[in-house]
């Protein structure tokens, strides 16, 4: 079981908004969701084609000190470096929703 001190990065997670402007056309924009701290395992990486491009992807776990109602993969992590991380399933529940896993991937070049 990992102590308090494992949790060692501040993320935070944002939830996609959309707006209707006044011409009926819609935007999004992303707003704070929750600021968990988390421990980080990096799990693979590798390349991947989207299209014509290879793009080079990581695929990490983020183990939450916390359980946090209504996150889903509609909702994106920010690290405490500032890389931006796609939510790839459903959180796993740990405990009696003590705490979760986050699968995520991240299409930056330059992860820290």
């Amino acid at each position: 079981m990992p102590q308090t001190g494992d949790y060692d990065r501040q993320l935070t997670i944002e939830a996609p908004v959309r707006n209707r402007g006044a011409a009926g056309g819609v935007s999004m924009r992303w707003e704070l969701f929750a600021q968990p701290w988390a421990r980080k395992e990096d799990v693979s990486g590798g390349e991947n084609r989207r299209g014509v491009q290879i793009v080079p992807e990581a695929n990490t776990m983020f183990e939450l000190n916390e359980w946090i109602e209504g996150l889903t993969p509609k909702h994106r992590v920010i690290d405490n470096y500032g890389t931006v991380y796609d939510i790839v399933a459903p959180p796993r529940e740990i405990g009696r929703r003590e705490r979760a896993i986050l699968q995520c991937v991240t299409r930056d070049v330059e992860v820290k």
